[in-house]
């Protein structure tokens, strides 16, 4: 099961790096790296435990320097995340990554604060 979420605003954020060359990419994708991790720990966390195997089945990929893909690969993680007719939706990606999306839009404009004071001297 794959969900495509867009944050708004953080382009804008992201864009605002540019202007501290490397460090400031480098920084960006090292945020963006630990926050995708992040959901992916989070989503297991909150994925509810039967066998195990949808929580096994949950991982974070790469496939962008800022873009990244969490998914959960059990043939039936969209029912638990998202319910039948006979079972009531038990969410786990997606309260994951609403709780994440917090801290990494405070991760990168802490980051870009930090550069902001070192450059600005």
């Amino acid at each position: 099961m794959r969900i495509e979420l867009k944050i708004k605003g953080v382009r804008k954020v992201v864009d605002n790096f540019k202007k501290y060359g490397r460090e400031g990419k480098r920084q960006v994708i090292n945020i963006t790296a630990a926050n995708a991790k992040e959901i992916e720990a989070q989503a297991k966390r909150f994925a509810p435990v039967d066998t195990g195997k949808l929580q096994q089945s949950i991982t974070a990929e790469k496939i962008k320097p800022l873009a990244w893909i969490i998914e959960a690969l059990e043939s039936y993680a969209s029912f638990v995340e998202f319910g039948t007719v006979k079972m009531s939706a038990r969410p786990y990606l997606y309260p994951a990554w609403k709780k994440q999306i917090r801290i990494y839009r405070r991760d990168l404009n802490k980051a870009l604060e930090r550069l902001g004071k070192k450059y600005s001297n």
